[in-house]
Order: structure tokens, then sequence, then C-alpha cells
């Protein structure tokens, strides 16, 4: 280390006093000393070429070398102080290009060298130097900007693929049918869930996706849309529930307030109760069965429901019970040979739709009424009719094949084929009740 500092020194003196010479107009002397001083510390910059003391002190150097021979002095020792002036100029603005890695300069001042100083001057140890970093600074600016091109092909390459790849998504989230939870329709409440069910699997699938960057505005804008109808799908969907749940009840509760308003029968013996008919009790248990499925992680929605029809059921059954019990037979009004094909008529019919039935007694209660009618004969609409009946009505008291007593109020109608002469004769159910066996 002591040596070294040393070196340094020695060849600072000798840089110092060459400066002083070269400033007083001793050029030559200024070149003698420059030359000692860098004898002493070229070894030294070669061992220790990242000392910044030394390549401070080389720097120098350099530039005293380049201030002497641009006043026409040679500063190297050997054949270079053989050289013109002109030509060191020219290769020194050679180097200055290759140090500041200026390849388009150098090699524009290389060529204007070989204009100027073609022959000898050619094919020098300095110009074979330059011609070299010139050649690898040509290999690696070609390396460079192959480097470059493979990186603009990569970054062209990783953007194809995530554009691809947001357009698959957005195809895939797209392909979701739509839902929201609140189509007041159990068969369409029941796609939505389905819809919802698939969106918040095709959402875990790309929420695991790894993007090379954030998706496109557009892909982004549906993901949100759509997490944000999932949030609110439950809620939506639990209000849809009860609203469908609460149609039901209100049918369920008109009735019942039909039922308790029906009160005429309790002081007119004329008058039987009212009941609701199997067919709208029917139809109100199938919307229960039917909302039933929708409601597997909302049962208080059906136990509710079938609370209140449980008591439209009771009371209905009490009502059936007590006009039962109030219904009878009206007064015969046709008796004897007259009154016989009306009675076959009626029974007839009612044994073709009711098998096993046991006819315990008929009888015809509306004697026959002259009637006339017209109209299209079918749907197609063309041929217009004109019909001239007579209809009547007939009772029949029956026990049914599972032990229930009715008594059906039949129609019965025949029509005037000839004046005073009808034929034609049909017969078809009005309605029927229970009745109890002791009111036949």
């Amino acid at each position: 280390m002591e040596d070294l500092k040393t070196k340094i020194q020695e060849a600072s003196g000798y840089l110092r006093t060459a400066e002083r010479n070269m400033f007083s107009g001793k050029n030559q002397e200024a070149v003698e000393l420059l030359n000692k001083a860098d004898e002493i510390i070229s070894p030294v910059a070669n061992a220790q070429p990242a000392d910044f003391q030394v390549k401070s002190l080389v720097q120098k150097i350099e530039k005293m070398r380049k201030d002497l021979e641009k006043k026409g002095f040679a500063t190297r020792t050997g054949g270079k102080k053989e050289l013109p002036f002109e030509v060191n100029s020219q290769l020194l603005r050679v180097r200055d290009c290759v140090l500041n890695n200026n390849l388009e300069r150098a090699q524009s001042e290389m060529n204007n060298y070989f204009s100027r100083f073609a022959g000898p001057y050619s094919d020098i140890p300095e110009i074979t130097e330059l011609q070299a970093l010139i050649e690898k600074m040509k290999t690696e600016e070609t390396a460079k900007k192959q480097g470059q091109a493979n990186e603009v092909r990569i970054q062209a390459e990783q953007r194809a693929a995530h554009e691809k790849l947001c357009d698959e998504w957005r195809q895939k989230l797209k392909a979701i049918p739509y839902f929201d939870g609140t189509p007041q329709n159990v068969d369409s409440l029941a796609t939505h869930a389905e819809a919802f069910s698939e969106a918040v699997k095709i959402m875990n699938e790309f929420n695991a996706v790894a993007f090379l960057q954030e998706p496109d505005y557009s892909l982004q804008s549906l993901v949100a849309e759509i997490k944000q109808r999932m949030d609110a799908f439950h809620a939506n969907y639990t209000e849809t529930l009860w609203i469908l749940a609460g149609e039901i009840n209100q049918r369920i509760e008109t009735f019942v307030t039909q039922l308790n308003n029906d009160v005429d029968w309790q002081t007119d013996k004329t008058q039987v109760p009212g009941f609701v008919s199997a067919t709208e009790i029917q139809a109100i248990n199938n919307s229960i069965v039917e909302l039933r499925p929708a409601c597997t992680e909302n049962m208080q929605v059906i136990d509710d429901l079938m609370a209140a029809f449980q008591r439209l059921e009771t009371l209905n059954e009490e009502r059936k019970k007590t006009r039962a019990s109030a219904v009878r037979m009206k007064p015969e009004v046709m008796v004897g040979e007259a009154a016989g094909p009306l009675l076959h008529t009626a029974v007839t019919e009612l044994e073709k739709t009711n098998n096993g039935i046991v006819v315990l007694k008929a009888a015809v209660t509306r004697p026959w009424e002259n009637k006339f009618e017209e109209g299209w004969e079918d749907n197609t609409k063309t041929k217009w009719v004109k019909r001239h009946f007579r209809n009547a009505t007939v009772q029949v008291a029956a026990k049914l094949i599972n032990g229930e007593y009715r008594l059906f109020t039949m129609n019965v109608d025949e029509t005037l084929v000839a004046e005073n002469a009808y034929g034609n004769i049909k017969s078809h159910m009005l309605y029927s009740d229970a009745i109890n066996p002791e009111n036949i």
C-alpha cells in the first residue's frame, strides 16, 4: 500500500511539472515529463485498475496528451512519434467515439480516417486496435438489438395470450344465464337458482386464474356486475319466496273469509252452507308442493303456509259435514212414464263415469223448459246453426264405491227434430253434494 502511494505521488509530481512547462510554452519538456509520469503509473494502473486515484491520474495524463498533440507535438514513444498531427487527431476522434460507446459516430470517423489517410497509415497498430473495438461494439449492438427484439416478441406473445385469456373468460361469464332471484314464478325462480349455482362455480374458477396483468376493463366490468348480483341473490331469493308464499296465503285467507261470512244457512233452513271445492283445495295444495323444493333452506315459509292451509281444510271439512246434514233432494215434479226417459238418461250417464255406483233414488226436480240457441257450429266458424231444444233437471242420490253418499244434480236435454217431436236426449252433471244417508 505504501509503494502504491509513493508511485502515485511521484507520477503526480512529474505531471504537475509537465503542466507548468506546457502552460509556459515548454512543450517538448512537457512531453518528456508527461512520459515519465506515464511510465511510473502504467504498471500501477495494470495492477490496480479499480483504484480511484490511479484512474484519475491516468485520465489526467491522457487529457494532457490530447492537449499537446492538438498543438502538433507527438507525445508517445516509438512509432507513434512519427505519426503526423492530423493522423493522431483523427485517431483521437475515433477513440473518443469508441470510449463514449457511439458506434455510428465511431464508424463514421473511421470511414473519414480511411478517406483522408490511405496508404501506410491504414495498417498501423492503432487502427487495428480501434477496428477490433468497433467490431466488438457491432457484435454487442447486434446482441442488444436481438435481445430487444426478443423482449418485444415475448411481450407481444404475453399480451396476445393475456387478451385471449380475457376473451375466453368473457365468453364463459357471458354464457351464465341471467339471475337475480326476483322472478315471481316457481319455475323461473328455480332456473335463477341453477344459474346462481353455476355462477358461483365459474367465479371460483375465475378467481383461481393467474392473469399476467389486470384483466381488461370489459372483463372487469362483467365480473363486477356478476359479483353484485351474486351478493344480492340470497336476499332477493328469500324475499321472492315470501312474496310467492304470500300469494298462496292470500288465496287461503280469501276462502277462510268466505266461509266465515257464509252464515245465512244458520237462520234460513232453505239454504245450505257453502264450502271450497276439492278442485280449489287441490290447487292450493299443488301450489304449496310446487313451492316446497325452492324452500329447502327456508322451510319456515312452507311451515307457515301449511299451518294456514290446515286451518282452511279443517274449517272446510266442518262445513262439508254440516252441508251434508242439510242437503236434501228437491221435491219430485214429474213421475210415471213421462219421467222414465229423463231418469234413465241421467242414471246411465252417471254410471258411465262412476264405476260401482249404487243409485238409491232418482227424481225429476225441474220439468221441461223450452229453449233456443244459435251460434257457430264449431271453431272453424264456417256454419251458423240454430237449435230449438228443451231441458230439465234430475237429482240422483247414490252411494259411491268408496262408501260416500252423494246427491248428483243432472241436466237433461233433447233437441226439437220436428213439430212437437224431440229426439237426441242426453245428460251431463251440473254439480254434486255430499248427503247424509238418512236425508235420502
